[in-house]
């Protein structure tokens, strides 16, 4: 929301007046937002799968989710109507903290590695990077001191295949 009497952005695609001297605005830099403009918000937002953080999300739902389709890992958790709102950079990033190569078959993961998966996409997709979100409430999480996380994968790191020795 900003005021209205302000100079539309480069990457503003669409400002709605609203109250006031206010507008909401969109603003898309790479333009893979969407807008939809609907009386019943299901039509939209009923195929999509639950957000990593919401209550449907568990390591049991996400274990049977995975053992229900025959993909890949990594594209699977990019399909939007499985888990909504994980994106290549977090995908890839819970894909190294729970050590599953993004080629691996989803079918194949015990519960073990399910669980660590869920965790991962949950850690990868905090808020509050390096944080455990299961200790939001009892930890303010302000400082990486207070955190459980793990540093985050650079360049020079190897690929979880690369350090188990298989390619799966």
């Amino acid at each position: 929301v900003r005021s209205s009497t302000i100079v539309p952005n480069k990457h503003d695609r669409l400002i709605i007046k609203i109250s006031g001297n206010q507008s909401l605005v969109f603003n898309d830099t790479r333009k893979f937002g969407r807008v939809w403009f609907t009386a019943n918000a299901g039509e939209v937002l009923g195929k999509l799968g639950p957000e990593p953080f919401g209550k449907e999300f568990t390591p049991q739902w996400l274990y049977t989710a995975l053992h229900k389709k025959r993909r890949q890992l990594k594209p699977l958790l990019l399909d939007q109507t499985v888990i909504a709102g994980v994106g290549n950079i977090y995908a890839d990033e819970a894909l190294w903290r729970a050590r599953l190569h993004p080629r691996r078959p989803a079918g194949t993961l015990d519960a073990v590695e399910a669980r660590r998966l869920h965790r991962a996409v949950r850690r990868s997709s905090s808020p509050r990077p390096g944080c455990d979100p299961d200790r939001w409430s009892t930890s303010p999480c302000r400082a990486t001191v207070a955190c459980t996380g793990t540093p985050r994968r650079t360049a020079a790191t190897t690929c979880p295949s690369e350090v188990r020795g298989s390619a799966t």
